[in-house]
C-alpha cells in the first residue's frame, strides 16, 4: 500500500489514497488526518461504473470536498447502498463542468441470475426524472436504466450513479451522456479515491487522469469484517492506511491520533487515565465489548 506525490514540470500532482468497498458491511468509517504540514483541500471521488448500452463521455464527479488545517481530521462513512442517478448538466459533459442535482433511486444489483433493479428515465418538462414504477431486468452485479425516446442529445441529459455525502444528501458520483431509447446496464466498480487537490463537490473530472497517480489502497473487500480505516496524509505526501476490526478499536486509534501532538508527559498521563478507567470497568463486571467501547470513547474524547 504505497502512495506518493509526484511532479509534472513545476506542477505538483495530487497525492491519492484509493478505497475499495465492493464487499462492505452496512457501514464503514474512514478517518482522515492531515499531517502533511500545511492546510490541504481533499477531494473524494469514485471510479465510474462499467456500462453496456451506452457510449460517449463518462466522468467521475467529486463526491466530497473538505478543507483541513494541518493536524485537522475528518470522518466519512461509506455504505453499501448503491443509487441509480439521472440528471442534467448546464453544458456538454466534460471535466470541469459542475453537476450538482438530479434524481436518485436506491438500487439492488443483480446476483446469481436474479435480475437487479431497472429504472425508467424520461423527459419531465425539460428535466430528466425516474418514473415511480420499478422492475427488475438488470444483469448480475448491475442495475439498469431504460431511457425513453422523448429527449435529444442537445438537452444534456445524464445518467449514472450517486451516493450519500457527509450531510446525508444523495449526490452524483459518476455520470455519462444518456442515450435516448436505450437499455443501459450499469456495474459499480467500488473504487473511491481521496486526493489532496483543490476541487469542489459536483465537479466533473477525468477519472483516468486523476486516478493515474501512485496511491495507497484501502480494500475492504480484502479484509472481511473490518469496521473501518484510519488514513493519515503523511509529511512526505503518502497516505498511511491502517484497518480496524471494531468500533472500539477504531475509536481507540482515533484517540491515539488526537494525542500524538501532545507533549510526551501529557500522552503518558492520558494513557494512564484510560488504563485506570479500564481497570475500574473490569472490576464492575462489564462485558469485554462494553469495556472496550467505554475506554475507546473516552480516548476519542480526550
Amino acid at each position: 500500500m504505497n502512495s506518493l506525490t509526484g511532479h509534472i514540470g513545476d506542477a505538483e500532482m495530487p497525492a491519492i489514497s484509493e478505497l475499495r468497498f465492493i464487499k462492505m458491511s452496512n457501514t464503514y468509517s474512514i478517518y482522515l488526518t492531515n499531517r502533511y504540514g500545511s492546510n490541504q483541500t481533499y477531494g473524494f471521488f469514485m471510479k465510474p461504473p462499467e456500462r453496456t448500452g451506452a457510449s460517449g463521455t463518462v466522468c467521475s464527479t467529486v463526491w466530497i470536498s473538505k478543507n483541513l488545517a494541518y493536524d485537522g481530521a475528518y470522518e466519512v462513512n461509506l455504505t453499501k447502498t448503491i443509487y441509480a442517478w439521472c440528471g442534467k448538466s448546464p453544458e456538454t459533459l466534460s471535466p470541469g463542468v459542475k453537476v450538482s442535482w438530479g434524481n436518485s433511486r436506491a438500487a439492488v444489483l443483480g446476483e446469481d441470475r436474479i435480475p437487479g433493479s431497472t429504472f425508467t428515465m424520461y423527459n419531465n418538462g425539460g428535466d430528466p426524472a425516474f418514473k415511480d414504477l420499478e422492475k427488475a431486468t438488470a444483469d448480475d452485479s448491475c442495475y439498469e436504466i431504460e431511457s425513453s425516446s422523448d429527449f435529444t442529445a442537445n438537452l444534456n441529459f445524464l445518467m449514472g450513479m450517486s451516493a450519500p455525502d457527509d450531510n446525508g444528501r444523495i449526490v452524483p458520483v459518476a455520470c455519462f451522456e444518456a442515450p435516448p431509447s436505450a437499455k443501459v446496464n450499469i456495474k459499480p466498480q467500488g473504487l473511491c479515491y481521496v486526493a489532496a487537490f483543490a476541487t469542489h463537490q459536483g465537479t466533473a473530472i477525468d477519472y483516468k487522469v486523476e486516478s493515474s497517480r501512485n496511491c495507497g489502497l484501502i480494500d475492504f473487500s480484502a479484509y472481511p469484517g473490518e469496521y473501518g480505516a484510519i488514513v493519515t496524509h503523511m509529511p512526505d505526501g503518502r497516505f498511511d492506511v491502517k484497518y480496524t476490526s471494531s468500533r472500539g478499536e477504531f475509536l481507540f486509534r482515533v484517540g491515539l491520533l488526537k494525542q500524538t501532538g501532545l507533549p510526551l508527559q501529557q500522552q503518558v498521563d492520558a494513557l494512564s487515565s484510560q488504563l485506570s478507567k479500564l481497570t475500574k470497568q473490569i472490576t464492575t463486571g462489564e462485558t469485554v465489548e462494553a469495556q472496550a467501547d467505554g475506554v475507546a470513547n473516552a480516548m476519542a474524547a480526550s
